[in-house]
């Protein structure tokens, strides 16, 4: 068995150094955290090797390292549909706060649990309890106006029905989930319950990580992680992000995970582009402290930094660090593990698949840069 670990950097650094990467064919540079996650896992389907990932750079105090898997999870629970009960309380609210019309358009409850999962419903009464303007901007704004205390014919301006003779369709109500969901999640207050903490219970299967990532319902269809998935995905977390860069804090929490578990080979791919905020490239002694307990635990470290800069090499390994390089680049050479290059097998590999490898040492370092999402896969 394996266990492979992810530390995705998400933080305001990275943003800042690679941009949002809109007008580039590999998509939105955030995209490629999920093709990150998916790419590692997505050969060991079928086995009983484990994964965790670990979300660097949320923007909410205490928060700002996180279990990205166990965030996502939550979003989606499509086994789990809003259940009855957190269906008619969200009702009530709405009824009492100036829809006395819900239930006459809303009168399918079925079609509600079809589209709204009891995580969201969770969310909604939540929010309802901690914001007290909630459930009136939900009437006003997320409803049709046919719901609320005027029957109007005029046409509405601000809900997605103005019609009261017909009931509410599947994409009514999926259009109300979305503004509510949209709306808890620009509030950063709510992050602290979103954002799942590091621990025990990060670290899964390959096959559920997946189904989590590809958002599969039916274990035997594990579709590709399509365009579309990673925006989903994206969505979901990017209301937390672009937060400070705590790299150190995450590598430490990697090594715990590390540590507790004996499995026969262990990985940890780490990927950034930001400087870190909780130490130095100057700091060598908290550097080799941090590379030896990874090497202790048995842990082989990659590690890859993303740059706009255009003199680089995005496939090559080198064995000695520039002094041109940018600090974070610098943090992430130190960081890497070495390996020999006698090991003509995996040279012949990579060399086939067009990478270059510094071999005048009779070491290498796993650590390369890239400037481009699709090199991020290579």
């Amino acid at each position: 068995m394996s266990l492979t670990g992810i530390l995705l950097d998400v933080s305001g650094s990275m943003k800042r150094n690679i941009g949002s990467g809109t007008d580039v064919k590999g998509g939105l540079w955030a995209q490629s955290i999920f093709n990150v996650i998916d790419d590692l896992i997505e050969h060991d389907l079928t086995s009983e090797n484990r994964v965790f990932a670990i979300g660097v750079g949320a923007e909410c105090p205490g928060k700002e390292i996180f279990d990205v898997i166990a965030t996502l999870q939550q979003f989606e629970n499509t086994n789990r549909p809003a259940t009855e009960r957190h269906i008619n309380e969200i009702f009530d609210i709405l009824e009492r706060n100036g829809a006395p019309n819900i239930r006459n358009w809303a009168c399918n409850v079925k079609l509600f649990q079809d589209v709204l999962s009891d995580y969201i419903a969770t969310l909604i009464l939540q929010k309802f309890e901690s914001d007290k303007q909630f459930a009136k901007i939900f009437v006003d704004y997320f409803l049709p106006c046919d719901c609320r205390d005027k029957i109007s014919t005029a046409p509405d301006d601000g809900g997605v029905l103005s019609d009261l003779s017909r009931s509410a369709t599947k994409e009514d109500i999926e259009e109300i989930v979305r503004k509510a969901k949209c709306y808890i999640l620009q509030d950063k207050k709510d992050a602290s319950r979103i954002l799942k903490d590091v621990g025990t219970n990060s670290i899964f299967s390959v096959q559920d990580a997946s189904l989590i990532i590809r958002g599969c319902v039916d274990k035997k269809k594990l579709n590709e992680l399509s365009e579309q998935r990673k925006q989903e995905l994206l969505d979901n977390v990017e209301p937390f992000i672009y937060g400070e860069t705590p790299l150190c804090g995450s590598l430490e929490k990697a090594i715990k995970l590390f540590e507790r578990d004996t499995f026969e080979n262990k990985l940890l791919f780490v990927l950034s582009g930001g400087d870190l905020t909780d130490g130095s490239i100057k700091d060598i002694a908290k550097i080799n402290q941090i590379t030896s307990k990874l090497t202790n635990a048995g842990v082989k470290i990659v590690s890859c930094f993303i740059t706009r800069s255009t003199d680089i090499h995005p496939k090559r390994l080198y064995d000695t660090m520039s002094p041109d390089w940018e600090p974070g680049a610098k943090f992430l050479f130190l960081l890497s593990s070495e390996v020999r290059t006698q090991d003509l097998v995996a040279r012949a590999i990579l060399l086939k698949r067009g990478w270059a490898i510094d071999i005048a040492n009779n070491e290498t370092k796993l650590f390369m840069q890239v400037n481009h999402p699709d090199n991020v896969r290579y």
